[in-house]
């Protein structure tokens, strides 16, 4: 699983598959844990939920309200124990939360050339892209050619966009 950025007060699913050469996909157990329960809380009910078919797994993530910072989040997949001993192997990755940055149409934290393809991509109608159209930098509420303009400006060093 990549490392992950979320905008405050945003929830994200991430989809994931298991499995063990000894024991069914359907009994291994996923449990999740955050680093910094401040950013995301370790309520398995409420903020780390899994949901489970078979080998497909859904992680669905929702952060704290109205907070920032950085947290890693691991995933523990666990076997039902062979005699006495239970097998378990994890996987981390980091979610930074965070505020929407004008100009970050991708989402994923940083302004550059994927917001410009995102925004072509809208723009074209092309490929279907869920994009921030809250953080369009011309300010007209709608992802258009003019946004395009002014991120290419912005990764040439012509423009700042704040």
């Amino acid at each position: 699983i990549p490392n992950l950025f979320l905008h405050r007060n945003q929830s994200k699913s991430i989809d994931f598959y298991v499995n063990d050469q000894e024991t069914d996909a359907a009994n291994l157990t996923v449990v999740p844990s955050s680093s910094d329960p401040g950013v995301i809380p370790n309520d398995l009910n409420n903020n780390l939920i899994i949901t489970a078919n078979g080998s497909e797994r859904t992680l669905e993530i929702i952060p704290a309200t109205d907070i920032s910072g950085n947290t890693t989040i691991t995933l523990t997949v666990t076997d039902q124990p062979v005699g006495d001993e239970a097998k378990s192997a994890t996987t981390t990755f980091t979610v930074t939360v965070g505020e929407l940055a004008t100009g970050d149409i991708d989402g994923n934290g940083e302004l550059g050339l994927g917001d410009v393809i995102a925004v072509l991509q809208v723009v074209s109608g092309i490929v279907p892209f869920n994009a921030n159209v809250e953080a369009e930098p011309s300010g007209n509420n709608k992802i258009d050619m003019v946004d395009a303009l002014m991120l290419l400006q912005h990764v040439a060093g012509l423009r700042t966009i704040q």
